[in-house]
């Protein structure tokens, strides 16, 4: 059983366009309620959607833009689910967003600017909704266009070897 938790409905738009093509090493089915779940807060997540018995491990992927985000599981609920959900964190920093610079082959001026990606988005490339679960869905809708991003992505950014990226959830034939 796998959970995708994400901050963001630019994050839900992107995940559920892979899922929705089925490009992901997994499928909306074994994900847990069949969904991408929108939560910033381990207790909050827990709370909600682990009080559920499971006969199997979950494993949590939470899709993040910094890694300074904490994840912070309650001692209580760690004690409680011990061995029965490990997480695992996939980096899209600086955000998200970084994939439509990338697509819209923006990126070596993007990283001349000292804009944040999503503001680059808004006042060089005039996307407006570009935090909107709708716009960045249909955007990406050309599931050519964000594989092509998510490869790149992987080339243009070091690796830190605590953090997958998205290009590592793609199932093997669509990865160059």
């Amino acid at each position: 059983m796998y959970a995708i938790i994400c901050e963001g409905a630019a994050e839900e738009a992107i995940l559920d366009v892979l899922l929705d093509n089925k490009l992901l090493k997994l499928s909306k089915k074994d994900l847990l309620e069949n969904k991408v779940h929108r939560t910033r807060s381990a207790k909050n997540f827990f709370d909600k959607h682990m009080r559920l018995s499971f006969s199997e491990k979950v494993y949590i992927y939470r899709i993040l833009d910094s890694k300074r985000e904490s994840f912070t599981i309650p001692k209580k609920i760690e004690r409680e689910y011990r061995g029965k959900f490990e997480v695992k964190n996939v980096i899209t920093a600086p955000e998200i967003e970084i994939l439509v610079i990338i697509s819209e082959g923006q990126y070596s001026k993007y990283q001349k600017s000292k804009l944040k990606p999503s503001e680059y988005c808004k006042q060089i490339l005039k996307i407006q909704k570009i935090k909107e679960y709708k716009y960045v869905y249909e955007y990406f809708s050309d599931i050519s266009r964000l594989l092509d991003a998510i490869t790149k992505y992987r080339e243009l950014v070091k690796k830190d070897s605590e953090y997958q990226m998205l290009y590592d959830l793609l199932d093997n034939k669509f990865k160059n």
